[in-house]
């Protein structure tokens, strides 16, 4: 967001009025990234709107993966109470590498959990 404010503010400074200083541009960056738009700062030259079009793709990615990482985090825990496969493996490991689970136990255990 701030290299492509900057690359705004290259382009656009004393061309476009809306753009007087670099807080002009962070502004339009954020409201931009943000995907509000307000409306009242926009490029006028090819090279502010290459830079504006940067910006949106990178905004519309990085809600996205935002999106996604939250979604894979609900996903995971399992919302009736029972603990996935893994989360008891990773219980059985501990009580392994603390001696309360001897190697007998804990790969006939482990064997039951991969299956």
């Amino acid at each position: 967001m701030v290299v492509c404010s900057l690359a705004m503010f290259a382009a656009e400074n004393g061309i476009n009025e809306a753009i007087r200083s670099p807080f002009d541009a962070i502004w339009w960056g954020i409201s931009t990234l943000s995907t509000v738009g307000y409306g009242d700062v926009y490029p006028r030259t090819d090279e502010g709107r290459v830079a504006a079009m940067v910006l949106m793709i990178l905004g519309i990615g990085l809600f996205g993966a935002i999106t996604a990482t939250i979604t894979s985090f609900m996903v995971e825990s399992d919302v009736t109470g029972e603990r996935s496969a893994g989360d008891r493996l990773r219980e059985l490991q501990g009580l392994y590498a603390e001696g309360l689970v001897t190697a007998a136990e804990f790969e006939s255990r482990r064997q039951s959990l991969v299956e």
